[in-house]
């Protein structure tokens, strides 16, 4: 739950508890990870309780998909590849899936890539100012 805060922020949300390797996010049926915990806390029982936890007191709930996605699905896509990305000779890419109450408020993720951009746009526009100025 202290990785999902640091991510997601104070948003209440599914917090699926196991890191994937992209080739196991998708079975061979095309169900993702998401749908997946999405559909186990939909059709539990306390499914409603659930809801308004995530709702109104920013719950997190932690599911675990581990069992269910076993199977090696290859992607068409080639991003995965060595060859177009030779980084991944070396590292090993993996994902850490969440499901996020309320889009409208905006996640921590976000705010804060969006806030390094402002940086890097207002340290290069120094730079090219200083270099304007003292050059």
């Amino acid at each position: 739950m202290e990785l999902y805060r640091k991510v997601i922020g104070d948003i209440g949300g599914i917090a699926i508890t196991n890191s994937f390797h992209p080739y196991y996010i998708v079975n061979q049926k095309g169900t993702t990870v998401w749908n997946a915990a999405y559909v186990n806390v939909y059709i539990n029982e306390k499914q409603d309780e659930f809801s308004r936890n995530i709702q109104t007191n920013k719950a997190i709930y932690m599911v675990d998909m581990g069992p269910i996605f076993t199977e090696i699905n290859v992607w068409p896509d080639t991003r995965l590849t060595y060859e177009e990305n030779p980084l991944f000779s070396r590292y090993v890419p993996f994902i850490i899936p969440f499901l996020v109450y309320n889009p409208d408020k905006e996640i921590r993720w976000d705010y804060e890539i969006g806030e390094c951009s402002i940086k890097c746009v207002i340290s290069s526009d120094r730079d090219v100012i200083s270099d304007t100025i003292f050059k």
